[in-house]
């Protein structure tokens, strides 16, 4: 599964992008329990061609996946 952080453009966020192993992994890359971090559905990016889903942490989205964990 791919993560990109949020920022301020696409070419930005997809440059930062990185690969996760699950859900456990992706905690570990954002520094936070498990319990923190929820993913909910985005929709589909044309833009890159990805199923994407928000990464979100005390309610504030911190960055996408490109699928669910």
């Amino acid at each position: 599964m791919m993560y990109r952080p949020q920022r301020g453009g696409l070419a930005e966020s997809m440059a930062e992008k990185t690969f996760v192993l699950d859900f456990a992994d992706l905690c570990t890359l954002l520094n936070t329990s498990e319990d923190s971090v929820k993913l909910r559905p985005y929709g589909y990016d044309v833009r890159n061609d990805w199923q994407t889903y928000a990464v979100l942490i005390n309610n504030q989205i911190v960055g996408f996946t490109n699928g669910a964990l």
